[in-house]
């Protein structure tokens, strides 16, 4: 309910000086607006009687309490009120006005702006940040929580390749995003919750059906942190947003593959990444909670690698939800596997592809929109990537385009592309020679509103809700945009049971991949690549919606020479009245 203001006489002129005779109570704000999301301080708030501050008053928000330091939820405007009986006749209101739009460019949208716009916030993907992680000790599995493995932990995030059997968590970031990111872990002692698996499945909430009792155990856990290191968490909200950034949970269970589990809750029992979305509406920049969380069993670090050392790959493929990225399988059944299983988003192997680091902010690409030679150097050290994406192309990580990028056994790639990692189920080895790759990349976003078939072109603004590319676009693929993206291979056999086929099942990891010295690609209306794109012909997706004959392909890139850096040589024959 909306309060009326009372007193008439009180003439209230936003944000200046406010003041009643009868007991000159003035009430004056430093803010010349308020929108839903913005975060009230009752410091911005100054109240004098009689020129004597007033310190005990309270501000709501559709009559409801609004704490110090949290977030405006609701439209209906802030009133201004006094807990002692002398003042309770007074009202004050501020007009509360709609969440102003972000507009930002395309080439600077990135996975942070999505989340940011989708009310489910990630962390951030630049910077010197701070992150917590919370072991916890599960009933039954205590002899897991020991002080050896609060060691390994610590290392597991904070080490290096030195005291690692790969990279720690932080120092994979700091090299893939090309010392744009610094990931800085506090790792607490371990938090004895005292109960088990059925214990914390018994404590799960049933109106929540993807709740298993891990919000309860998080809930706790948070708040034995705060409480033991008398810590308000505001340093692990970085973009002081009300919110820790990010939060890890690791637990002293087994994952459900080493261990027999009761049926109902033995999938929690594994390492996934979520929303605790009730905590959005519980934002406050003096005390923030999480939202954004990893939850993992601590037995995952001694995965790939063996025993007898510390392997991240987990955790790194974890953290990278963190950040806004999203698997680049299928989750559902595996059977579809189009980037070729090779990225640390796909099966945990190796450095993250050049569209990872594109809609992270890491890197721009060289977009290429007239017949050139251009030179590139590898991605993994020099964050260097070509874009064609044809006259709509709207230059920004959210559209439909094709990657051409210089894949190198190196740096973060090397231990993986030349060895072979033991994955959950089965083990695989990237690429082992250096050479081209060529993905068609369809990462359309849908503006809020009709998320089937309203999709963002390069005039629109941004004002993004989720990702879309669903069913209703097209049935091939599943929900998860990434599944429209399908790496073009040098060698690609349209016969059906091709196993290079992705579109056929599981992609053959291998340097089939990759186009070398003297290969070309081609895509034209010809071609055998149109059998991989969704819409089996060279146009692009999005020519399904829009019509314009601008979404069609015409182009090459052949491979003219190998070295330190890679020398392509590219015909575009559509889209000729542009340059680089």
């Amino acid at each position: 309910m909306k309060k009326t203001l009372l007193f008439s006489t009180c003439f209230l002129v936003f944000p200046l000086l406010f003041s009643c005779s009868s007991n000159t109570l003035k009430v004056e704000t430093n803010v010349s607006s308020y929108h839903v999301g913005d975060f009230i301080k009752y410091s911005d708030f100054k109240v004098t009687n009689n020129n004597k501050e007033v310190t005990d008053f309270l501000i709501y928000n559709n009559d409801e309490l609004v704490i110090d330091g949290s977030a405006i939820n609701d439209l209906n405007d802030l009133s201004l009120t006094f807990k002692k009986g002398k003042y309770t006749s007074k009202t004050y209101e501020f007009d509360v006005f709609e969440k102003e739009k972000r507009n930002v460019d395309y080439k600077d949208f990135t996975y942070y702006d999505l989340g940011i716009n989708a009310s489910l916030p990630s962390l951030p993907s630049k910077g010197y940040l701070n992150v917590l992680v919370i072991p916890l000790c599960i009933k039954g599995f205590e002899k897991n929580a020991t002080s050896e493995n609060l060691e390994k932990i610590k290392l597991m995030f904070n080490g290096d390749s030195t005291n690692t059997n790969f990279e720690s968590v932080s120092s994979f970031y700091l090299k893939s995003s090309y010392n744009q990111l610094k990931l800085e872990f506090t790792v607490s002692d371990w938090f004895n919750l005292n109960k088990d698996p059925l214990e914390i499945y018994m404590e799960r909430d049933r109106n929540d059906p993807s709740d298993s009792g891990i919000m309860y155990c998080m809930d706790q856990a948070l708040n034995w942190y705060k409480e033991t290191y008398n810590d308000d968490c505001t340093k692990f909200d970085n973009d002081k947003d009300g919110l820790i950034d990010a939060v890890w949970f690791i637990n002293s269970a087994r994952n459900y593959l080493n261990y027999n589990y009761d049926s109902r809750y033995a999938s929690t029992y594994w390492g996934f990444t979520y929303w605790n979305k009730k905590n959005y509406n519980l934002r406050n920049i003096y005390n923030p909670t999480y939202m954004n969380f990893c939850w993992c069993t601590f037995d995952f670090m001694f995965q790939g690698y063996g025993t007898n050392g510390i392997d991240a790959h987990t955790f790194i493929h974890e953290t990278g939800h963190l950040l806004g990225l999203i698997d680049y399988y299928d989750i559902y059944n595996y059977k579809l596997c189009p980037n070729g299983n090779i990225d640390m988003m796909d099966f945990n192997i190796g450095d993250h592809l050049a569209f990872s680091k594109f809609s992270l902010g890491w890197i721009e690409p060289k977009i290429v929109n007239s017949s050139t030679t251009i030179n590139i150097k590898p991605l993994e050290s020099s964050g260097d990537f070509i874009v064609i994406g044809g006259n709509n192309y709207n230059k920004g990580a959210f559209d439909e385009y094709f990657i051409v990028e210089y894949v190198t056994p190196t740096g973060l790639n090397e231990k993986d592309y030349l060895a072979y990692y033991n994955n959950v189920d089965r083990k695989i080895k990237g690429y082992s020679k250096k050479g081209i790759k060529i993905t068609h990349i369809d990462n359309r976003g849908a503006k809020e509103g009709n998320v089937y078939n309203n999709l963002v072109t390069s005039t629109d603004e941004i004002n993004v809700n989720y990702l879309t590319n669903t069913s209703a676009i097209n049935a091939k693929y599943n929900q998860n945009p990434m599944l429209l993206s399908t790496i073009f291979p040098a060698n690609y056999s349209n016969l059906e049971n091709s196993t290079t086929n992705p579109i056929n099942g599981k992609y053959k990891e291998s340097d089939e991949a990759l186009f070398f010295e003297n290969q070309k690609f081609e895509l034209n209306e010809s071609s055998i690549y149109t059998s991989l794109m969704p819409s089996n012909s060279n146009k692009l997706n999005k020519y399904l919606v829009s019509k314009s004959d601008e979404d069609i392909l015409d182009f090459s890139v052949e491979v003219l020479s190998l070295n330190e850096e890679a020398t392509l040589k590219i015909e575009v024959k559509n889209n000729e009245k542009q340059s680089i």
